[in-house]
């Protein structure tokens, strides 16, 4: 199985509920003959800067395919992250084809990058 070492995502969160799709673990269109996904990620970290002049607090869920989203999926909820800071979160997270992570901060200016290995 191939592996790739990357950048899973980046982008400045949204202030609304979990309003940013961090990374949404591919899909492939040429199953196996046995079906079933063929994607899947270690996420090994996400990092998350505060640019903001005021302290920021974040919220991070982890929603598997096909899941309507829900509580049950916070995995950090309302985390502090004070002005200009920056907090780096050490995972061995493994997510499958069309899992997503999604994110949202209090206040804008609140940036966001996921790091991990893919694996098809």
């Amino acid at each position: 199985m191939p592996s790739a070492l990357k950048i899973l995502g980046q982008s400045e969160l949204s202030t609304s509920s979990f309003g940013t799709t961090l990374y949404t673990v591919p899909t492939s269109v040429n199953f196996d003959m046995g079906g079933g996904d063929r994607f899947y990620t270690l996420v090994t970290s996400i990092v998350l800067c505060n640019r903001n002049a005021s302290s920021n607090d974040y919220s991070i869920r982890v929603v598997p395919k096909s899941a309507t989203a829900g509580v049950e999926h916070i995995i950090f909820n309302g985390i502090t992250l004070t002005t200009d800071a920056t907090d780096i979160i050490s995972l061995g997270l493994t997510v499958s084809s069309g899992d997503k992570i999604e994110a949202s901060s209090t206040l804008a200016s609140l940036s966001a990058s996921v790091f991990g290995v893919e694996t098809h």
